[in-house]
């Protein structure tokens, strides 16, 4: 599935849980649905957020999307009619999200190190986290560039390369996922929750124990930033896209890699899809790196406030 970034605009994009539907966030705020086997555009928002849409994820029964914005609110839609739901505002730009439609809540994290658990049905907030620092100690200001919501446990991973796995009783203390010497810019929990998919800036992916926040294999065949991370619906294979456009393909037990598809210099994959098929969302030309995309959206987010 492409598109052209200089053209369509496209920032964001997700793929639905069953691999039907691909939708894309735009700079001009919009949010569009489109079907993955004609191409052709199911629905569309055009009046979605107020700022570019930084981020989107499909909840995990495939029903709903959440999108996040520079505008600083993210939205829940409903997937078959793409109508608003829920909208909810944060203290700034949402930069990662995730929905879990299972714990009917759904996940936020800005760009200022907060993340926020919602209520899906009230917009409630559930919890808050802080982002994370050294030795897991709490730290403000690294934007949380990428959150994941399982049935037991939340990850956020933040700009100071930290990644935390934060069990939802509160009690619990949370677990730093040591290992990555990069920013991690994506993640994903297998679909029994047992694992968590990692992908960052230092060129790998890694497998970690949701439950103990063990790594159990470090996936290095990648060798671009990791951009986007997913596993097949039985949990039997992990995927991972990289910004040179090449993807692996992984045995998620052993970390065997099954097969390896080949860069395009001029694209880079925005999202992965496992379900019947193997799909690959494609950016062209590459989006530039998460703190010069940062850089970029504040400049563009001010010229559309001076029109």
């Amino acid at each position: 599935v492409r598109f052209r970034a200089e053209t369509g605009d496209v920032r964001s994009m997700a793929f639905s849980p069953d691999g039907h539907v691909v939708a894309t966030g735009h700079w001009d705020g919009s949010v569009k649905l489109w079907n993955v086997s004609s191409g052709r555009m199911l629905r569309a928002a055009p009046k979605g957020h107020r700022g570019v849409v930084l981020c989107l994820a499909f909840s995990t029964d495939g029903n709903g999307l959440v999108s996040g914005s520079a505008d600083s609110s993210s939205k829940l839609w409903d997937v078959p009619t793409l109508q608003e739901s829920l909208v909810v505002r944060g203290p700034g730009w949402v930069v990662s999200v995730a929905h879990n439609a299972d714990a009917n809540s759904f996940l936020t994290g800005f760009n200022d190190g907060t993340a926020i658990q919602w209520d899906a049905s009230t917009g409630k907030n559930i919890r808050s986290f802080q982002g994370t620092g050294s030795a897991g100690q709490p730290k403000r200001g690294a934007p949380l560039l990428s959150v994941a919501l399982g049935a037991a446990a939340a990850v956020t991973s933040s700009g100071d390369n930290m990644t935390l796995l934060w069990p939802h009783d509160e009690a619990e203390t949370p677990q730093v996922l040591q290992g990555h010497q990069g920013w991690v810019v994506t993640t994903a929990f297998s679909p029994d929750g047992s694992k968590v998919l990692t992908g960052s800036h230092d060129n790998t992916a890694r497998l970690w124990d949701a439950a103990t926040g063990r790594q159990l294999h470090e996936l290095s065949d990648p060798d671009h930033d990791v951009l986007a991370v997913g596993f097949s619906d039985d949990g039997a294979l992990a995927i991972a896209g990289a910004r040179d456009g090449s993807a692996m393909l992984w045995h998620a037990s052993t970390g065997e890699l099954l097969r390896k598809l080949p860069a395009s210099p001029t694209t880079t994959i925005a999202a992965v899809s496992l379900a019947s098929r193997l799909l690959l969302g494609i950016l062209e030309p590459p989006p530039p790196k998460p703190n010069d995309d940062l850089a970029q959206c504040e400049a563009r987010c001010a010229a559309q406030e001076t029109r």
